[in-house]
């Protein structure tokens, strides 16, 4: 009896939480070749992370952009971006010269401002963000 309302509730949990991060919804924009060389122009400043969903550091790093994207929301000028640069963007990955991966680089106005060798971490992709935003860089 007590092993049956512990499965019942076990199964009731897993369906609550499944529930709620299946909610959840990233601010990071997805940009194939074709939204990066029409659209990254329309954003003043732009945090691009080119990555491979098979590396194990572009897997690390999502969830940082997640966060990093969530935080920085408020400022319309500016997005955080991911490519795919295994399966749906290579041209572009290549044109940007991406050798590994994640690579990130600071775009403003859809050209190239720099490339961000930081920390790879929500609180140091922020502080760049901002950084670059206020001119401070």
């Amino acid at each position: 009896m007590v092993s049956t309302q512990l499965l019942i509730s076990l199964i009731v949990a897993t369906v609550c939480v499944s529930t709620i991060t299946a909610d959840t919804k990233s601010s990071v924009l997805i940009f194939d070749d074709n939204k990066f060389a029409n659209e990254l122009r329309n954003y003043p400043v732009s945090l691009v992370a080119f990555y491979a969903p098979w590396c194990h550091y572009s897997q690390d790093l999502l969830p940082e952009l997640d966060s990093a994207s969530d935080y920085v929301n408020f400022l319309p000028d500016v997005k955080v971006i991911k490519v795919d640069c295994w399966t749906t963007s290579q041209a572009t990955c290549n044109a940007q010269g991406v050798k590994g991966y994640p690579t990130i680089k600071i775009f403003k106005n859809g050209v190239f401002y720099k490339d961000y060798n930081g920390e790879r971490k929500a609180f140091g992709l922020i502080n760049e963000i901002f950084n670059v935003y206020n001119g401070a860089v």
